[in-house]
C-alpha cells in the first residue's frame, strides 16, 4: 500500500507531540530518538508538544529542551502538571518556575502562515493538587487575543489538559463565541480521541487527544527501535499528530504517525469475540467506516469496545505472574480495560460479513479531517 499523501496544497504543516514524560535519563534517550523521526520530516513549519516533558523530574528540562532545540524549525511547549517544581516546604505549592526559566514563558501567542496559534498554560491549583482551568488574568489576556484575531481566521489552541476537563467552560464559550475556524489540540490522557467539544449551544468545535510520545510510560517490551512498545489504553500506538492547514473550506487535515512505524501504519484489523475489529488510531467519533468489495459497500458501527490489542496486551498482562512484574517491571504496561472511542466493529463468521468476503476487501475510513484506507489480509 502506498503511503499517505496530502493533496491540499497547504500552506502550513505543523507537528503535535504529547506527553514525552521522561523519568530519567534513559528515557530522556528514548523520547531524544522519537523526536528525530519528526526533525528528519520535510516541509515542517511547527512542533507544538502538549506538554509533561518530563514526569516531576524539572532536573531533566534542559535535556529535552536541547533535543528540541535540535529541529530545524520553530517549536513551543506547553507545560503540563508534571513539568512543574516539587518543594518539601510546608505550605508551598507546586509551581513553574524552572519550566519558565528553561522556556522562557508559559503562555504564548503568535501568527504563522496566517493561522494563530495560542499555547496556554492551563494547569492550576485544584482539590488533588491541580486541575484543568485558567486563572482570571489568563482570561483576560485570552479575551483580548481572541478580540484581536478576525472572525474567519484559523485558530488552534493547545494546551496540556483537555479543555473538556475544565470546570467551567461558559467562559471559554464567551470568548471563542463567533469564532468559525477553532481546533483545540490537548495532551495528558495518555490516549489519542477526537471529537467535537460543545462549549454552548452554539459554540462548538473539535477537540484532538494528541496521545503520548511516551505511549503508555515508556512500558513493555522493546521493539526493533530499541524503545518500548508502550501501548496506550485507547489501543493507539505511541505516536503523534501531523496536521495541513490550507485556506479551503476544509482547513485541516490530520494524519496520526505512530512512532517506529511506517506512513501508512494507520489502523489495525484484527479478527476476535466473532467480531471484525477495526482501530483507526488517529479516528474521530464522527467517523464512518464501510467494507467495500467491487461495487459492494457495507458499513462498520463504531462500537464502545476496548481496542483488541489493548486486550492482547492486558491477557499478557495477567499470564506474566505477579512475581515477574516485581522483577521486570519495566515490560508491564499498566494496560486498563477502556472503551476506546476509536473502535469500529461488526460480527462476522471469520471468513465472510454481509456476504463480502474478507480476504481482499477494503476497509474505507474518513471523517472531516481524516481520511484512510487498507486493503484485508487474514
Amino acid at each position: 500500500m502506498k503511503p499517505l499523501v496530502f493533496l491540499l496544497a497547504a500552506a502550513l504543516r505543523v507537528v503535535f507531540i504529547g506527553d514525552p514524560q521522561a523519568d530519567s535519563p534513559v528515557e530522556v534517550e528514548y523520547a531524544r530518538q522519537a523526536i528525530r523521526e519528526v526533525r528528519d520530516l520535510k516541509g515542517i513549519d511547527l512542533a507544538v508538544v502538549l506538554g509533561d516533558l518530563v514526569n516531576d523530574k524539572p532536573g531533566l528540562l534542559d535535556s529535552l529542551k536541547a533535543s528540541l532545540d535540535s529541529l530545524p524549525f520553530k517549536w513551543i511547549c506547553c507545560p503540563g502538571n508534571h513539568d512543574r517544581d516539587i518543594y518539601h516546604e510546608k505550605g508551598k505549592k507546586r509551581d513553574m518556575t524552572t519550566f519558565r526559566k528553561v522556556m522562557g514563558y508559559t503562555d504564548t501567542t503568535f501568527i504563522l502562515k496566517g493561522v494563530r496559534f495560542i499555547s496556554l498554560d492551563d494547569v492550576r491549583e485544584g482539590p488533588n493538587g491541580y486541575e484543568g482551568g485558567l486563572r482570571e488574568d489568563q482570561k483576560e489576556w485570552l479575551d483580548s487575543v481572541m478580540a484581536k484575531t478576525p472572525k474567519g481566521m484559523r485558530t488552534v489552541v493547545t494546551c496540556h489538559i483537555p479543555l473538556s476537563e475544565f470546570q467551567a467552560k461558559d467562559s471559554l464559550a464567551t470568548v471563542f463565541k463567533n469564532h468559525r475556524r477553532v481546533l483545540a489540540v490537548c495532551g495528558h490522557t495518555h490516549t489519542v480521541g477526537r471529537s467535537t467539544l460543545e462549549l454552548s449551544d452554539d459554540v462548538a468545535f473539535e477537540q484532538v487527544l494528541g496521545g503520548a510520545l511516551c505511549g503508555s510510560w515508556w512500558r513493555g517490551q522493546k521493539g526493533e527501535d530499541g524503545l518500548p512498545y508502550s501501548l496506550m489504553n485507547c489501543g493507539a500506538p505511541r505516536g503523534w499528530f501531523l496536521a495541513e492547514f490550507s485556506e479551503r473550506r476544509d482547513w485541516y487535515r490530520l494524519q496520526y504517525r505512530c512512532t517506529g512505524r511506517d506512513t501508512d501504519d494507520q489502523m489495525s484489523v484484527r479478527l476476535r469475540d466473532g467480531m471484525l475489529m477495526v482501530n483507526v488510531y488517529g479516528g474521530s467519533t464522527e467517523g464512518r467506516m464501510y467494507l467495500v468489495s467491487g461495487k459492494r459497500r457495507i458499513e462498520i458501527p463504531r462500537r464502545a469496545l476496548p481496542a483488541a490489542e489493548a486486550m492482547e496486551v492486558h491477557e499478557w498482562n495477567t499470564g506474566i505472574g505477579k512475581s515477574l512484574r516485581k522483577t521486570h517491571k519495566e515490560l508491564f504496561i499498566p494496560i486498563l480495560r477502556m472503551k476506546s472511542p476509536h473502535v469500529w466493529a461488526a460480527e462476522t463468521d471469520g471468513e465472510t460479513l454481509g456476504g463480502i468476503p474478507l480476504e481482499g476487501a477494503v476497509i474505507e475510513y474518513a471523517d472531516k479531517a481524516m481520511t484512510v484506507r487498507r486493503e484485508i489480509r487474514l
